[in-house]
């Protein structure tokens, strides 16, 4: 199968390319090697490289940036969709997207599955919302993987890192930090989410999947599990999103479970301390 990325050179890209062995593969790291919002650059790329699979990793996904720039969240997460999109149909290529849990509000209080209602909240998850039906309108051999909160040894360009970084560096910082107790998520370690897209690429899946390491908990919880597992002595003090202050609103519940998956994810504390070990902050 040859393969290529659109986003390479973030988190969850360079895991691709890692999960990817002795395959062929293709990469553009950023938009510099291949803008999105252009149909002539993806359409040449396409009709040049005659990919198998393309991996679409490319995203604005810095949320409260996308609420104070709406056109260039929709430019990249909902227009270069579409570009790859059709491109991916016309040379009969298959297309993996990458979506997120913020295409739901928040407000069912317990886990999402693929077949609920998508109703985001802020700009960033009604242009992801954009760009996975744009995926699935216009290739008809298109996957939508669903994700949440995000890890991986790489980190995030656009977020200067992830959390579980900001949480070692300010840990080793500080005695005293916050951790808001009032939303829930599924972390998801992109090595693990790797190992699956390439998986589901290699099978006949289309429509939407979610893909998450199983469980959930709040970023305070997830905060102390770290803190726990480095050994660190850090007081938490939790509390609320209104009182941590995000410009964007955001989703209170949006853990992802799904219907469809074949084989679960490990669990998030697993993967979280197998990440550890990787970054060499935990012996093995």
């Amino acid at each position: 199968m040859k393969s290529l990325i659109i986003g390479a050179n973030g988190q969850l890209g360079r895991d691709l390319l890692r999960a990817s062995g002795d395959q062929e593969v293709i990469q553009f790291g950023g938009r510099a090697e291949l803008d999105v919002t252009s149909v002539l650059a993806v359409n040449q790329a396409m009709q040049e490289l005659k990919p198998d699979v393309v991996f679409n990793t490319a995203a604005r996904c810095d949320v409260d940036a996308c609420e104070s720039d709406v056109l260039s969240a929709f430019d990249v997460n909902a227009n270069g969709v579409l570009n790859v999109a059709r491109a991916c149909e016309s040379n009969r290529v298959r297309l993996v997207h990458i979506s997120t849990d913020y295409v739901f509000s928040g407000s069912k209080g317990s886990p999402y599955f693929e077949d609920d209602p998508a109703d985001p909240i802020n700009v960033y998850g009604t242009s992801k919302l954009a760009g996975e039906r744009f995926a699935l309108s216009y290739c008809s051999n298109a996957l939508v993987i669903r994700t949440s909160g995000l890890y991986g040894a790489a980190g995030s360009r656009e977020k200067g890192g992830n959390f579980v970084e900001t949480m070692v560096r300010l840990s080793g910082e500080r005695s005293e930090l916050r951790g808001v107790n009032d939303q829930t998520l599924s972390p998801t370690y992109t090595r693990d989410l790797a190992e699956i897209c390439l998986s589901l690429a290699d099978s006949d899946a289309v429509g939407i999947q979610h893909v998450v390491n199983s469980g959930h908990c709040t970023w305070a919880e997830w905060a102390r599990e770290i803190f726990q597992l480095l050994g660190r002595d850090v007081r938490l003090e939790e509390v609320s999103l209104e009182e941590f202050g995000p410009i964007a609103p955001r989703p209170r519940f949006t853990a992802l479970e799904s219907k469809n998956s074949r084989k679960p994810l490990p669990n998030w504390r697993d993967a979280l301390r197998r990440y550890l070990v990787e970054k060499q902050y935990l012996d093995s």
